[in-house]
């Protein structure tokens, strides 16, 4: 550790001379942890991680261990995993340290795999003990386990609220089909101050939230009813912005004259994964701002082209539904459907799409649908941002020459790195600005299990940003 107890200081002759990091200013040196932290947290690597930063500051020396101590930005974010020994006591040294800082809570719950039900049970009953009258202090909850029981034991015994809580992600791994959560027994006092919510496997009814929320993530969301999302005259999420639904499975859907559509005025991101009923829930939805839409992990089934055309078209008007639509991402499995007459349909409802991202293994089907015109037009005239990163690099150059040679040419491509290598020089002939990519949103699993989920995290927060910064 003798090297790190040295840093480097300029003299007044402009010479660089080593300083005993213990001669810093006790601020400056807090300053220097509570910066290295950060760093660590914003550069976050995925599980298993290493010895925690502010840990290993306090093992320098005691001098390190007691201003560590008392920077009480470096014990904002607690990892509870109530399986690993020592977690009750670590869990109580931070909110301690934390003093009275907004902090972020990631708690673990065991399954009832093993056979210490018992003591299972009791060192929930005593982190919630720990946690409950620091709940107030709570910014961001992660709640995650495989048995339901932990969970609601877990959620319903937060007693003191959490009126600053803005992110809430509870994780229930072991969920099915067969699975059902008591309506609107957590967070019964609100989440006044919740901005975004992640599910996983839980039903959205089991939550009293605030219809102020921004972001909305749903995954494996076996919902027996869609009302939870439907508007009423006691309902209506009119500040959400970011709605995501995957592994989506819907047994009613509540329609009727008690409850009106999916009526989402500020949405300006809907991701679709993997949803058995894509068609009807576009058909049910107003979100006059929907700027991006994933249809991602669809099968050709729930990908019917003609379908969700339908419903993204507005008979009564004979207009699209969604007229500040300009990004659409799709990734398909299973094609087997014709190859153009589907994306005219779709070009149609979408006219003024600027981005299309295929995710498709063979996006050829799409890329010869954009050489398509008559005599008066030409499909997607808007579209100038082409990420086709598994197409194959003849036809990106077709398309990119033609389209150039009718008026309306791709300024901007994404592709594979083995095409760019290929067609460099082609590229910069035509004046096109060219990203590589090698790994898309299919790449990601479609189901949940266990650690598998982490990698949605990556996903979720890609969604808002679907266009590549060239």
């Amino acid at each position: 550790m003798r090297s790190t107890q040295c840093t480097h200081t300029e003299n007044s002759a402009g010479r660089i001379r080593p300083t005993r990091l213990f001669n810093l200013p006790i601020e400056v040196l807090g300053e220097i942890f509570t910066a290295g932290y950060q760093d660590e947290k914003q550069n976050q690597l995925p599980w298993p991680k290493g010895m925690p930063f502010e840990i290993l500051v306090s093992h320098i020396s005691h001098h390190c261990r007691v201003i560590a101590h008392d920077s009480a930005r470096l014990w904002t974010s607690i990892e509870a995993n109530v399986c690993v020994p020592g977690t009750l006591n670590i869990t109580a040294g931070y909110l301690e340290r934390s003093k009275n800082l907004l902090v972020d809570v990631h708690v673990r719950l065991p399954s009832r795999s093993g056979t210490d039900h018992t003591g299972q049970q009791a060192r929930v009953n005593t982190l919630l003990s720990i946690l409950s009258p620091h709940s107030g202090r709570f910014g961001a909850l992660k709640v995650e386990g495989r048995d339901q029981n932990y969970i609601e034991c877990f959620i319903s015994g937060l007693q003191y609220g959490c009126a600053r809580l803005k992110v809430l992600d509870i994780r229930h791994f072991g969920y099915s089909s067969d699975t059902t959560w008591r309506s609107g027994v957590a967070f019964r006092e609100g989440l006044p101050s919740l901005q975004s919510l992640k599910l996983i496997g839980i039903d959205l009814g089991y939550l009293s939230v605030n219809q102020s929320i921004t972001i909305l993530r749903l995954h494996g969301y076996y919902a027996h009813a869609l009302h939870t999302l439907r508007s009423n005259e006691h309902q209506s999420f009119t500040c959400l912005t970011h709605l995501i639904l995957n592994e989506t499975d819907v047994k009613h859907w509540d329609e009727g004259s008690d409850y009106g559509p999916f009526h989402f005025p500020s949405l300006k991101v809907l991701n679709i994964r993997s949803f058995s009923h894509c068609a009807k829930f576009l058909s049910d939805l107003v979100a006059p701002q929907l700027e991006t839409l994933y249809l991602v992990a669809l099968s050709e089934h729930e990908m019917a082209m003609a379908d969700i055309a339908t419903a993204s078209f507005d008979v009564a008007t004979r207009s699209p539904k969604f007229p500040s639509m300009r990004n659409l991402i799709v990734g398909i499995l299973d094609r087997r459907w014709s190859p153009s007459p589907p994306w005219n349909d779709l070009q149609r409802c979408y006219p003024d799409i600027t981005h299309v991202w295929m995710l498709d293994v063979d996006a050829g089907d799409f890329l010869e649908s954009l050489l398509e015109q008559d005599d008066s037009t030409v499909p997607w005239m808007a579209l100038d941002t082409l990420s086709v990163p598994n197409a194959k690099k003849d036809l990106i150059a077709e398309t990119l020459t033609r389209r150039a040679a009718v008026g309306h040419p791709i300024r901007r491509v994404q592709v594979s790195q083995a095409v760019y290598d290929d067609e460099m020089g082609f590229f910069q002939r035509v004046n096109v600005v060219v990203k590589v990519s090698e790994t898309s949103p299919t790449g990601l699993p479609t189901t949940g299990s266990g650690g598998d989920w982490e990698d949605l995290d990556v996903f979720d927060s890609g969604c808002d940003r679907p266009v590549p910064n060239y």
